[in-house]
């Protein structure tokens, strides 16, 4: 049972560490995308705020690259999000259910060995502390074996 839980725990450590990375991914590549356009921008707005005076004037040519500059801030917003979830993440979630699953089905299996109610609290409870007692106790005499 301790080997499901701990497969469990590896599992859910796993979709965990996955998404982290989903996460840092999107979030470098977001700052990268607006860092980038803010000098490239810069520079763009420039050219085309002295190219567009002469024509529009100095009014409509501030407003025709300020409506440039929302479209390109749209349109890189949305390729940011539309990024996928990569494969780690969907084989961390999948292991995650099996896991899920096989402990549903131990706890089930336990549950008709031993029945409802505090009687099966009661040998889960001592299912659980023999074998741990007896690990302790082990490990006590190992040290105190290797200290004389």
């Amino acid at each position: 049972m301790f080997r499901r839980f701990h497969l469990l725990w590896r599992a859910e450590t796993a979709v965990a560490a996955a998404r982290l990375h989903t996460v840092m991914r999107r979030s470098v590549l977001l700052a990268s995308a607006a860092l980038i356009a803010a000098l490239g921008l810069c520079m763009l707005n420039i050219a085309a705020y002295l190219a567009l005076e002469p024509l529009w004037g100095s009014v409509w040519a501030a407003t025709a690259v300020a409506a440039v500059d929302f479209l390109l801030a749209i349109i890189m917003g949305l390729a940011a999000l539309a990024a996928k979830q990569s494969s780690e993440l969907s084989a961390a979630i999948e292991l995650r259910q099996a896991a899920i699953d096989e402990l549903s089905g131990s706890g089930d299996r336990f549950q008709r060995l031993f029945g409802d109610g505090h009687d099966s609290i009661d040998m889960a409870l001592l299912a659980v502390a023999v074998p741990l007692m007896t690990k302790i106790i082990r490990g006590l005499r190992r040290k105190q074996a290797g200290t004389q």
